[in-house]
Formats: C-alpha cells, sequence, structure tokens
C-alpha cells in the first residue's frame, strides 16, 4: 500500500479513445514536473477500465520512469 501526498494522483475518465491520447499526455505531464521537484519517485498510469485511468507518482516505481499496468 502506497500513501499518496496531495498532487500526486490524477483520476482521468476519457469520453472517446480520441481524447484518451491528449488526456492521459497532459496528466503525465503535470506529474513528471512534480516528479522533478521530488525526484524520488517515478509515474505509474494504472488503466481501471476501458475509460478510467489513474496517474500516480508511485514510490515503487524509480524516479525518471513512467510504467503502466492494466488494473480491471
Amino acid at each position: 500500500m502506497s500513501t499518496q501526498q496531495p498532487g500526486h494522483l490524477i483520476e482521468i475518465r476519457v469520453e472517446s479513445r480520441r481524447n484518451m491520447e491528449y488526456e492521459l499526455e497532459q496528466a503525465v505531464r503535470t506529474l513528471r514536473e512534480r516528479a522533478e521537484q521530488i525526484k524520488d519517485r517515478g509515474i505509474l498510469v494504472t488503466r481501471r477500465s476501458p475509460q478510467d485511468f489513474t496517474i500516480e507518482l508511485h514510490p515503487d516505481v524509480p524516479y525518471g520512469l513512467t510504467k503502466e499496468l492494466q488494473n480491471w
């Protein structure tokens, strides 16, 4: 279990496949900026359903990396 700091987690629901890439890219970009400030964790993108995603700074992902997980 990981504990989240404020601003370390973004949840998105995509309305269409066309918007999915854009919204994910924006969320990753936002968290990458935050990761550069703390430099102790990377980004984990988890797909929770066909349209639901969480993007988070996660302590199990090394700084500078982005990993993807499908959890549905």
